[in-house]
């Protein structure tokens, strides 16, 4: 679960429980600079974090389902 821009994925914690009884694996990495996050935040564009969802994705297994709120084309931090 991807939450919109500059908001923490703590945005998603009352549907990650909802889907987590149901046998659904719910991950919700935080974007880099929010929420305590490390990695640098600035002058980055969704292409320039869609690597770090990957590596999440590759993490936990070879497929997933990704959502996300509120798009952000073309943001520049």
């Amino acid at each position: 679960m991807i939450a919109s821009l500059g908001r923490s994925a703590t945005d998603f914690d009352k549907l990650a429980r909802m889907l987590a009884p149901h046998g659904y694996r719910v991950a919700a990495p935080e974007p880099r600079g929010v929420a305590g996050s490390e990695g640098l935040a600035t002058g980055l564009g969704l292409d320039d974090l869609a690597p770090d969802v990957a590596a999440v994705i590759d993490h936990f297994g070879d497929t997933a389902t990704v959502l996300g709120h509120a798009s952000a084309t073309g943001w520049h931090g």
